[in-house]
């Protein structure tokens, strides 16, 4: 370790200006302490808007499930807003489900109740 406080000066403001350029860039990174690990990668991108049957027009007949989003497990993709079926109008019509996320199996949204031992 240097003990000229000169050289933490710079070192210092080096790792600023570095920093620095990584936020306005849009660059994440991972800093670790032991064996110095640097690791760089993009930031991450905007969550898309997932946009279904907008403005939709039915008469008579049958509609089924009518989706945003679907995934299995846990691989729930992301999405900023999901509109589903936005000022649709359905006239004797018969209409399935109209669900924005519709996630099956795997661990779901909400944590399992657990059995108390007695």
């Amino acid at each position: 370790m240097p003990s000229n406080p000169t050289v933490w000066i710079v070192l210092i403001i080096a790792a600023a200006i570095i920093v620095g350029l990584m936020v306005w860039k849009g660059i994440g990174g991972t800093f670790a302490r032991g064996k110095l690990k640097v690791t760089l990668h993009d930031a991450p991108k905007a969550a898309p808007e997932v946009r279904v049957a907008e403005g939709l027009r039915t008469e008579g007949g049958k509609v089924g499930n009518i989706t945003g989003v679907k995934a299995a497990g846990t691989d729930t993709p992301a999405a900023s807003k999901v509109d589903v079926a936005n000022e649709a109008s359905f006239s004797k019509t018969n209409v399935g489900d109209i669900t924005g996320v519709d996630q099956t199996g795997g661990g779901g949204l909400l944590p399992r109740a657990r059995k108390r031992e007695k």
